[in-house]
């Protein structure tokens, strides 16, 4: 675990990670709402949403469950987001911008991606 080039430590690291972000994010409340989207046939997606006494801004989340990369393209609001030209990937710590007002990315295989508007990243 000592050795940051070994593969314990890398996955030891990624976990934690993904602990870290989502315990800082509202929308991952136990109480949260969630919706699944249909986003095709490779792609799982849904959104979660915090509780109304919180302020905070849902994450789209998409995971490719497939072995091919995938394409994605929606408009935020068509998924009941918000509108943002800007887009952050909490777990990649990426960040899209919408061509014409639409979300576009392709999503690498077995990718997870957490997505929320820009400036939102540092919630919680």
């Amino acid at each position: 675990m000592n050795n940051p080039n070994s593969v314990r430590h890398q996955v030891f690291s990624a976990y934690h990670h993904l602990l870290r972000v989502r315990q800082r994010l509202p929308a991952f409340h136990p109480n949260a709402a969630q919706h699944v989207l249909d986003v095709g046939t490779g792609l799982f997606g849904l959104v979660r949403t915090p509780t109304p006494a919180n302020r905070a801004k849902p994450v789209l989340c998409l995971v490719n469950v497939t072995s091919e990369s995938q394409p994605f393209a929606q408009r935020p609001e068509a998924l009941g987001l918000p509108p943002a030209a800007e887009w952050h990937d909490l777990i990649g710590e990426t960040h899209i911008t919408l061509q014409d007002g639409v979300l576009r990315l392709r999503v690498r295989p077995y990718q997870a991606l957490w997505l929320v508007p820009a400036g939102e990243e540092k919630v919680g």
